[in-house]
């Protein structure tokens, strides 16, 4: 399995967004999201990179998803991007 890296606060709030959460509002240099059936919000800070530490620890993400960055076959981008355990 590839080793997960720091990545765009854009990029993560992609992520998030496929995965049905929302933009609720920003705070400072932080993006709050939210999605029906998660206990709290989700914070990222807008930083060019964000730490893997936030990306883990994080109680939204521990119950829902393992997080491998996969790599494309097509472009050999690598990407951060969920991968749902128990769903197909």
């Amino acid at each position: 399995m590839p080793r997960l890296t720091s990545i765009h606060w854009r990029r993560l709030v992609c992520v998030f967004e496929r995965d049905g959460f929302t933009v609720i509002r920003q705070e400072g240099d932080h993006i709050v999201l939210a999605k029906p059936g998660c206990k709290r919000p989700l914070v990222i800070p807008q930083w060019p990179e964000v730490p893997v530490f936030i990306i883990r620890n994080h109680p939204n993400l521990s119950a829902h998803f393992i997080w491998p960055i996969k790599v494309l076959p097509s472009s050999g981008t690598r990407r951060a991007t969920p991968v749902r355990t128990g769903d197909s």
